[in-house]
């Protein structure tokens, strides 16, 4: 196996903080409402991880886990309980990667170790 480097140039590095910043100061669409600071912190980092990813033309999507309330006060469960935050199939092979996005205060639940094993 080798490793592979994404790297991309100071415009688009610029560009995308600018994104972040306008994500935390507006509200971005992409950022769930009424979330506590700190899984604020961790949606623009998902964002900033796919966009990253995206300018870098690797092909990048969300992979959400949860729970949602429906009609009639039910919950109803999502995704796989561990599973990473952002999934991307690298060039040139088309291998699948899974990506943990942590803003440095947070740790790996142990779902998320299990799923990695």
């Amino acid at each position: 196996m080798s490793d592979t480097t994404i790297q991309i140039d100071a415009d688009a590095v610029e560009s995308l903080r600018r994104h972040i910043e306008a994500a935390e100061v507006e509200g971005d669409p992409t950022l769930r409402p009424k979330r506590a600071r700190r899984d604020r912190a961790h949606e623009a980092l998902v964002v900033a991880v796919l966009a990253h990813l995206t300018l870098a033309g690797v092909m990048a999507w969300r992979n959400d886990t949860g729970m949602r309330l429906v009609a009639g006060g039910r919950r109803v469960p999502y995704g796989t309980p561990g599973a990473p935050d952002v999934l991307a199939c690298v060039r040139p092979h088309g291998r699948l990667v899974g990506l943990e996005v942590k803003t440095g205060a947070g740790a790996l639940r142990p779902a998320q170790e299990a799923f990695a094993i």
